[in-house]
């Protein structure tokens, strides 16, 4: 399977084997790549940390336009967005 949503790096087996869950998860649950794609769009723009926040609160916005009332993908969506809020920082173009 390629990687559609989370960013491949050349990490371990262990995050290999959590990229490939990841993107199995919201390709099953039918998140759009799209709200990925725009989300990495802002962070390679970058800007300083209330941008990053825009930015994450914008992706959780489109996941949870994905969800269709649905409280599982509603929680996989807020799931998602605290990945990205504790582990993507490092991604972020923090420009001074």
């Amino acid at each position: 399977m390629s990687n559609w949503y989370w960013p491949q790096w050349n990490g371990s087996w262990k995050y290999k084997l959590l990229a490939f869950l990841l993107n199995l998860t919201a390709k099953l649950i039918g998140f759009k790549r799209t709200n990925a794609d725009k989300h990495d769009d802002s962070y390679e723009k970058g800007g300083d940390e209330n941008d990053r926040i825009g930015c994450d609160l914008g992706f959780l916005r489109r996941l949870l336009q994905d969800c269709e009332g649905s409280y599982l993908k509603a929680f996989v969506a807020y799931l998602f967005y605290f990945a990205v809020r504790l582990l993507w920082k490092a991604s972020f173009n923090y420009k001074k």
